[in-house]
């Protein structure tokens, strides 16, 4: 085990030495463990099979503020995927009892802030605390490029984390299922405060976002936020046995604006939310609905998180 304590000479001051330090004996599979304490560093996990864990009961803030629009050394901006105060690059890592926070500020100001970029596959991310404003989580490959096809087959999976933004603050194109999470909408005083999800999941995937049993809370005024709007054409994700409070809007959906794409079947949501004053596009899952956690997160190699 690797220890990260500044309050300790014997462990590491940091995290980024903690990483290097793993990298440089080969390891896969360790567990570095964080002392309560804000560790404000921008990091890259690419060492497969890692667990990264901060104390129970206790609290390790891993904080930084890049966003889309801040220089790089050749004055080019960051844009929106080098601006993440974590990635996930390998395969196989843990995350818990951590909170991972962009600190740049609204959206309004700053656009594009990234707290947390899951790229690998086979993530797991519990109890954690995950705060941003736009853009808070991304869930999907780490090329910036857009109009590249994103690589199908890809999960993660979240349990009893709060996730906290506005504009499109979980977004990506892997299956994910989240269970139990908060998902907490920050008002920015506009009609449209926040949209949760946006996913642009590839054709033929059959599964994007899947959000059991959450709950939808935060300060936007009432009916001023939308559970989601597909990023892309085939973006799916979905609502089971969630709790809503009055900042979620009727319609529930939003069409996506520029260029326009509506709602679609794939964004959808159980019986026990759905009314019929939601988006006329959107789906409404009945009993026997195929969104269950094996079907999401199994693939071909069983991969059973839970």
């Amino acid at each position: 085990m690797y220890r990260v304590d500044r309050g300790n000479a014997e462990a590491f001051q940091t995290i980024g030495a903690a990483l290097a330090r793993i990298r440089e004996r080969g390891e896969t599979g360790a567990v570095v463990a964080l002392a309560p304490g804000v560790y404000r560093e921008k990091l890259a996990l690419d060492v497969p099979g890692l667990r990264l864990c901060g104390p129970e009961g206790g609290e390790a803030r891993i904080v930084f503020g890049d966003s889309a629009h801040l220089l790089d050394d050749s004055g080019q901006a960051l844009g929106t995927f080098r601006t993440p105060a974590l990635r996930v690059s390998a395969d196989d890592i843990t995350l818990e009892n951590l909170t991972v926070e962009n600190d740049a500020g609204p959206g309004a100001q700053v656009e594009q802030a990234v707290a947390l970029h899951i790229a690998g596959d086979r993530c797991v991310v519990k109890n954690c605390k995950l705060l941003a404003h736009q853009d808070t989580l991304l869930i999907g490959p780490e090329t910036g490029n857009i109009a590249q096809p994103p690589p199908c087959g890809r999960r993660a999976y979240l349990e009893n984390c709060l996730i906290q933004g506005n504009t499109d603050f979980i977004f990506g194109s892997y299956a994910a299922w989240f269970e139990r999470c908060t998902l907490r909408c920050v008002s920015q005083g506009m009609e449209i405060n926040a949209m949760i999800a946006a996913p642009n999941t590839p054709e033929g995937q059959p599964f994007g976002f899947v959000f059991n049993r959450c709950a939808i809370d935060g300060n936007c005024e009432p009916a001023t936020a939308y559970l989601g709007r597909p990023w892309r054409p085939h973006g799916r994700a979905a609502f089971l046995h969630c709790v809503m409070n009055e900042s979620v809007h009727p319609a529930g959906w939003l069409d996506w604006d520029t260029p326009f794409r509506p709602v679609w079947p794939g964004l959808c949501e159980t019986a026990d939310s759905w009314t019929p004053a939601r988006h006329s596009l959107c789906g409404k899952l009945d009993e026997g609905h195929p969104y269950t956690k094996k079907a999401v997160l199994s693939g071909d190699d069983g991969w059973t998180p839970y």
